[in-house]
């Protein structure tokens, strides 16, 4: 059970210190568990892990499952993400992701073990004899639609941490417009006790837009 590098170690301190502390260390152990156990029902209520999403994932992040070739076909991927129909030829893709397999990995120096980004930055540096890029239909499925999906919500909690920063308790009244523009000024100016703002920034007047409100008069 992963308890973080600080409990850690002070359970080997209290283990070096006190002779026979096991019953004591088993029990509080045993008092973590619910945790983890609440942790994996919310987390199991939250994500549907039948989704292929995921394996989708498992295959773009690991060159060498992609190599092996033991997915056959990306038409799963496509129809996971109907829009692709619309941008990509799917014979063609399909195709693509068999030359794939066939490449001469190691005279490439297409090693399995590269960093994701590198592995396919060289898959897609590939040329045909013509010069054009040999790999145009799958450099668009991985490098512009997988690779940058958001698989965090590390940036959400970041602009709530912001919020609770902002909208304190003793700023508890600010309208959501004043909050929207104090965050949107931290985002957007580094430093704002050394930003100069221009003369004609001073002179504008900005009126939100309320509901059922003319835009007329908004400058």
């Amino acid at each position: 059970m992963y308890l973080g590098v600080s409990t850690q170690e002070s359970i080997i301190e209290i283990e070096k210190e006190i002779p026979a502390p096991k019953t004591q260390i088993t029990d509080f152990r045993k008092s973590c568990l619910p945790f983890y156990i609440e942790a994996i029902k919310q987390i199991t209520q939250r994500f549907i892990f039948s989704d292929p999403l995921y394996d989708i994932i498992e295959l773009v992040t690991d060159p060498q499952k992609a190599q092996s070739f033991e997915t056959k076909d990306l038409t799963f991927v496509v129809n996971r993400f109907p829009y692709l129909r619309n941008d990509l030829d799917l014979e063609e893709l399909n195709k693509e992701w068999k030359m794939h397999a066939l490449l001469d990995f190691t005279h490439l120096n297409l090693s399995p073990n590269l960093e994701i980004l590198d592995y396919w930055n060289n898959v897609f540096r590939l040329k045909k004899s013509s010069g054009e890029p040999q790999f145009p239909c799958l450099k668009k499925v991985i490098i512009m639609l997988l690779l940058v999906l958001p698989f965090s919500n590390a940036s959400v909690e970041r602009v709530f941490s912001q919020l609770k920063l902002i909208k304190s308790d003793h700023r508890n009244r600010l309208a959501t417009e004043t909050i929207s523009a104090l965050m949107a000024t931290k985002a957007n100016i580094p430093n704002a006790m050394t930003f100069e703002p221009t003369k004609l920034m001073l002179k504008t007047r900005i009126k939100y837009k309320k509901d059922g409100e003319s835009e007329e008069g908004t400058n």
